[in-house]
């Protein structure tokens, strides 16, 4: 195990795991101060050179090329992991960190262990929810590679998160259809579904393992289709970015109307409408309990996919009405639509059309709610790392 200085600061450094020796190199050893050694050539963590994070921990250190490293310090939310030489670069900043970074190298290291014939080794990483986020969908989508004489295009794409941190990467408006790339693949839990740049893994929630729990408690509470309600029903907290090209009353401009986020669009319309078909409300304290009482469960994106709530609505009773989005997790690929879920347009122009649809087809939308269970059933650590490749 690498030997780790304390952060001065005094907070927690994320635990390393221990991952194995690294190849043999011919590259060279650097920043091994005196009393810090590498402890048997197990490898670890490798701060940012101007990271936030004040994680001191030496290992075998490639000298990558300039356009990797250039790419570390124009995209502060990316890191970049070597599956060949043992070597993970944290990004210079994350919100994510703590939580999400050691699951996340399990995986990888389970992932290459399990498939040992997987050509592909290096990639810049995101510990974000996903990759272009707070980025409107594009149809026709130009993909261009950042060099480094001309990485000044990256600057209109630089941007704050949602709680205000620096270094996120985000497509403004005006250039949807632009979509830079890298010299590497980046690896995420969900990305636009037209980007072949972008590498998915399971989500940070299914490899930390937190779905055996959510399932346990969709068993403990969950009631016979026979006994639901037959009325559409949501709830959750209202988050993420309007887009304009589903949101159809906004208009782009300083003067026009901002677009609603998706959950916004679902609250509003329910709340225009009075025949009581739809009961869409904003809360934070529902328990599924409460939820499971109706036969149709709306699945609606926040920042990016829906992640723990499509995979409970799915393995319970209920049906799931997904409201479609350009983004896509790693299991989308093997669902279907009217065999898995009933699909919504992403501006909720068909979405009481579906109903009435499912009000005259129950048995039909019984029989897709058991295949939803079915496919959520199956779907557990030891599964993926069999049959998931990276894609």
């Amino acid at each position: 195990m690498p030997n780790v200085v304390p952060p001065s600061d005094g907070v927690e450094a994320p635990t390393v795991p221990n991952l194995g020796s690294p190849q043999t190199t011919t590259r060279q050893l650097i920043n091994i101060p005196p009393k810090v050694g590498l402890n048997g050539g197990n490898w670890g963590w490798n701060p940012h050179p101007q990271s936030n994070h004040n994680i001191c921990i030496y290992i075998y250190i490639p000298m990558e090329t300039l356009n990797i490293q250039g790419v570390l310090n124009e995209i502060w939310e990316l890191g970049y992991i070597n599956m060949k030489t043992k070597q993970i670069t944290l990004p210079r900043f994350s919100v994510h960190m703590k939580g999400r970074i050691e699951p996340f190298c399990k995986f990888m290291i389970d992932y290459y262990n399990t498939h040992p014939d997987e050509e592909r080794f290096e990639f810049f990483f995101t510990l974000y929810d996903g990759f272009r986020e707070h980025s409107e969908p594009s149809e026709k989508p130009t993909f261009v590679k950042v060099l480094e004489s001309e990485k000044s295009i990256l600057e209109p794409y630089k941007g704050r998160g949602s709680a205000g941190e620096p270094g996120r990467f985000f497509h403004p408006v005006h250039l949807k259809d632009i979509f830079p790339y890298f010299c590497l693949p980046i690896v995420t839990w969900c990305k636009h579904y037209n980007d072949p740049h972008t590498l998915l893994i399971p989500d940070y929630e299914m490899i930390s393992h937190n779905y055996i729990s959510i399932k346990k408690e969709v068993d403990d509470v969950d009631i016979s289709w026979e006994n639901k309600i037959p009325k559409l029903f949501w709830r959750s907290n209202i988050h993420g970015l309007g887009y304009y090209a589903y949101d159809k009353e906004a208009m782009i401009g300083e003067s026009g109307k901002k677009p609603r986020c998706q959950r916004k669009m679902l609250v509003d319309y329910s709340s225009s409408d009075g025949d009581g078909w739809l009961d869409a409300s904003p809360s934070r304290s529902t328990k599924k309990e409460e939820m499971l009482k109706y036969k149709y469960l709306i699945s609606c994106d926040g920042e990016v996919v829906n992640y723990s709530s499509n995979v409970w609505i799915m393995y319970s009773q209920s049906v799931m009405f997904r409201i479609k989005s350009h983004y896509i997790q790693w299991y989308f690929k093997d669902l279907k639509e009217w065999v898995h879920y009933i699909p919504i347009q992403p501006d909720l122009s068909d979405l009481k059309e579906k109903y009435e649809w499912a009000l005259s087809h129950d048995e039909e939308c019984k029989s897709i709610a058991m295949n939803g269970r079915e496919f959520m059933k199956q779907l557990n650590y030891e599964n993926i790392l069999k049959n998931y490749r990276l894609e």
